[in-house]
C-alpha cells in the first residue's frame, strides 16, 4: 500500500562514514503485477509514456523511468511462484559481490543468490522483501 505524506524526510545522520556497498539510493519501487503486458499498457496509458518494445519482450519485468525520483518496475514473479512477499523497491549496489556478504552481515535473509552478476533478492527482519541491483 502506497500512502500519500506531506514529512520530508531530513538529510541521512550518518555518524561516520558509511562503508557500505549499498547507496543511499532507492532507483525504483516494484509493483508486484498479475499480467505485466496488461499492466504496462495500463501504466503507459497513466503516464502518458510510449511502451518501449526493447522493454516489452515476453520477460517477467518492463519498468518506467519517471523525471524525478525512484522509477515503477512491473514484476509478474513468474520466477518466484512459492514467495509469500513480493519484493516492494530496489536497492542500487555499486559493488554486487560485496553488498551480498553485506547484506548477509546485517541479518538480510537471502531469497535468491546473485542472479546474472547483477542482482539477488533478500528480506529485512521483517520480512519485507526486496532487490538489490547493480
Amino acid at each position: 500500500m502506497i500512502v500519500y505524506s506531506e514529512w520530508i524526510p531530513p538529510a541521512p545522520n550518518l555518524a561516520e562514514p558509511a562503508e557500505s556497498p549499498i547507496s543511499l539510493l532507492i532507483p525504483s519501487i516494484v509493483v508486484p503485477v498479475q499480467d505485466v503486458e496488461r499492466a504496462t499498457k495500463w501504466y503507459a496509458r497513466l503516464l502518458g509514456q510510449a511502451i518501449s518494445s526493447e522493454r516489452q519482450d515476453g520477460g517477467p519485468v518492463y519498468w518506467f523511468d519517471l523525471e524525478k525520483g525512484p522509477g515503477i518496475l512491473l514484476d509478474d514473479n513468474r520466477s518466484h511462484p512459492d514467495w509469500d512477499r513480493f519484493p516492494t523497491f530496489m536497492l542500487r549496489a555499486s559493488n554486487i559481490q560485496a553488498a551480498y556478504p553485506f547484506m548477509q552481515g546485517k541479518q538480510a535473509r537471502i531469497l535468491q543468490g546473485i542472479e546474472q552478476e547483477h542482482h539477488f533478492f533478500a528480506a529485512d527482519p521483517e520480512g519485507n522483501a526486496m532487490i538489490v541491483c547493480l
